[in-house]
């Protein structure tokens, strides 16, 4: 099968990772809050063979015990086990350091309770590899190195995978990953459809990761079962040969396919239709929980979607892209806590990052089509929202003072409504 990807992209591919990877890694802002037992179940895996926390019980008391739950006599996290595996290698990798070296390892990190700078450095990595995909991805898409290259650092610096992905090994970032993979390959697969098949694998992990990666499996199944109708069963078994260990791991813990972190009821849910839809609307345009408030930059996204729709190259694929995000914002809305706890932003949006620059992509390409003019008007409007976007999500590497604006002057989950209150923003929280 011929390369994936050519020498000159992967070189420009490797610079955008490496560029990306080295401010995420630098930024000092830590927020490893949900994620905070995921390095010490890669280690119970790497070296006990199992995904309990029983030798930490000392550090889980100390944290009251938050995000753990006892199974069969045993402390398990809360959380789905994805990002504990993404996490491994790492922790294999620290461990042969620490002989080597003699740096502190694994469980030295743990003890001291030092896990969150592994955590960054971890989650920087997969939102640097995701940006590098986020330029193939374009490139793929028919953009040149250029735009391609503009669009990749937009993701990795204007949006939430600086402001949350790359803080802590939150599950967005293994998704963003997987996502993205998946949807290079299937880009891939129209002009050598043997790719179809290989698109299972992350697509599968995905859902391993975060339970509202359900959505872009179907749509992105349902697209390879209508253009890819010969590759279907090797995208089927590849597909089984990811979830059926997964299943079997909740059956043999829980009892049932999937945790209940994945059930409808183990979520607290949105009161009915109309509390859906005032969530869908805060997702989008709230003033501090806003994807287009926090990335207003993203509006070229929609814009890029319609250019296809004019152009008519829309495709089954882009149907599937779309279908994904949308679907997405549907979940996301239906959650009773939509606004994300003590988070920055929009972080429910992270996930599906790599397929909203899917279609920026699209955007940057339409304004070659444009006269002199209207190019250079639309060249200055697309660089002051990008300037924005920048400043926010900085802002939330570099600074505590907008994560401070949860708790104060009154924490966030009690009071939700402030999400809606424009005299307080939070990204301008503590700005001089």
């Amino acid at each position: 099968m011929p390369a994936i990807v050519s020498k000159a992209d992967a070189i420009f591919a490797l610079g955008t990772a490496l560029l990306v990877f080295a401010a995420h890694a630098a930024s000092p802002v830590v927020t490893s809050f949900d994620s905070r037992w995921t390095i010490a179940t890669a280690a119970s895996i790497a070296h006990r063979g199992d995904t309990d926390l029983d030798e930490y019980e000392h550090l889980l008391h100390v944290d009251s015990y938050y995000g753990v739950e006892r199974r069969g006599g045993h402390l398990y996290s809360r959380y789905p086990i994805g990002p504990a595996l993404v996490a491994l290698p790492a922790v294999v990798v620290l461990d042969g350091l620490a002989r080597v070296l003699h740096v502190p390892s694994s469980e030295d990190v743990i003890q001291r309770r030092a896990w969150g700078r592994v955590e960054v450095a971890v989650a920087s990595v997969i939102v640097a590899a995701t940006s590098a995909l986020v330029f193939l991805i374009a490139r793929a898409s028919g953009l040149r190195v250029a735009p391609a290259l503009l669009v990749a650092l937009v993701f990795g610096f204007c949006t939430p995978a600086w402001s949350t992905a790359s803080r802590a090994l939150w599950q967005h970032g293994p998704s963003m990953l997987m996502l993205a993979a998946a949807l290079y390959l299937l880009l891939l697969a129209r002009e050598r459809p043997a790719w179809a098949v290989a698109a299972a694998l992350p697509l599968a992990f995905a859902l391993v990761v975060r339970p509202t990666n359900a959505v872009p499996l179907a749509a992105f199944t349902a697209y390879v079962g209508w253009r890819h109708p010969c590759q279907a069963i090797g995208y089927l078994a590849l597909a089984a040969a990811v979830l059926a260990p997964f299943v079997c791991f909740n059956l043999a813990l829980y009892g049932e396919p999937f945790s209940p972190y994945y059930h409808p009821s183990g979520q607290p849910v949105a009161s009915g239709w109309s509390a859906a839809a005032v969530a869908a609307l805060g997702h989008l345009v709230s003033p501090n929980r806003g994807l287009l408030v926090f990335s207003p930059v993203l509006v070229a996204a929609a814009a890029g979607a319609v250019a296809e729709l004019r152009r008519r190259r829309f495709d089954a694929l882009d149907l599937a892209v779309a279908a994904s995000i949308v679907g997405h914002l549907v979940l996301i809305s239906l959650a009773g806590q939509w606004w994300a706890g003590h988070s920055f932003g929009p972080r429910f949006f992270t996930d599906v990052l790599p397929l909203l620059t899917y279609f920026l992509g699209f955007a940057v390409a339409a304004l070659d089509e444009m006269s002199c003019a209207a190019r250079l008007r639309l060249a200055l409007l697309f660089a002051a929202l990008c300037a924005w976007s920048f400043y926010a999500h900085y802002r939330a590497a570099t600074d505590w003072d907008v994560w401070a604006w949860n708790a104060e002057p009154v924490d966030v989950d009690e009071r939700p409504e402030r999400v809606w209150d424009w005299t307080d923003l939070q990204i301008l929280r503590g700005a001089r």
